[in-house]
């Protein structure tokens, strides 16, 4: 009876032993859901991530053959371009031929003459109006000369008289013209000639006008015709 009763106490109580084992079984069963639940969250993580990926990939896929097909483009306009120049060096080289010195010689010339131009324009830009025209060396020179002995050339006019007889409804009548033409300077202090118009006849009838003509060219032809 002794020896029994030790033996029991060695031995588990079954209603015990029962529950400790439905516990045990249950906390593995709530691990491993556990687990699962966490492993399938983190695939769903996983696969949004992939997902975001992949849609950012589409996205800028198209940008990305658009940039390599800009590249492509720039390389062969460049390469044509490099072909080209040369194909238009050696075509000049053939269209001149041996005069090919003759021309650039030329060129050389057209462009002087179009750097002294700009330098003359510049030169008289505040004195006389050159108004962006092209002339030659001795006119430079004739309109050089005018500012340089301007208080020479104020003091000088031309006058041109006209005297004629005609006829009209009410008869015969004569009428006389006067053209004056005189150098001044305008508002700006730039050179200009005055023309001075007056008319007047028998009959009673009369009158008169004041152009300025401040256009180098303008000057320069009527210092040609009358001076």
């Amino acid at each position: 009876m002794d020896n029994n009763k030790k033996r029991i106490i060695f031995i588990r109580n079954p209603r015990t032993y029962k529950k400790d084992v439905i516990d045990k079984k249950t906390d593995e069963v709530s691990t491993r859901e556990k687990d699962a639940v966490e492993k399938n969250v983190l695939q769903e993580e996983k696969t949004d991530d992939d997902k975001v990926v992949m849609r950012r990939i589409k996205k800028a896929l198209p940008y990305a053959v658009g940039f390599l097909a800009l590249i492509g483009g720039f390389l062969y306009v460049y390469k044509n371009h490099s072909s080209v120049t040369d194909d238009y060096d050696n075509m000049s080289d053939n269209f001149y031929g041996d005069k090919k010195d003759e021309y650039i010689k030329t060129e050389e010339k057209v462009k002087n003459m179009e750097n002294r131009r700009h330098s003359r324009q510049a030169e008289f830009g505040d004195s006389i109006d050159l108004a962006h025209g092209r002339y030659k060396e001795f006119e430079f020179d004739k309109l050089k000369n005018l500012r340089d002995n301007f208080d020479e050339y104020s003091s000088k006019k031309a006058t041109t008289t006209n005297s004629f007889t005609d006829f009209c409804s009410e008869g015969k009548y004569s009428g006389h013209e006067e053209t004056t033409y005189s150098f001044e300077k305008n508002e700006d202090g730039k050179i200009c000639i005055t023309e001075d118009y007056s008319y007047h006849d028998d009959d009673g009838d009369s009158r008169s006008w004041q152009i300025k003509h401040t256009n180098a060219r303008e000057i320069l032809n009527i210092m040609r015709e009358y001076f």
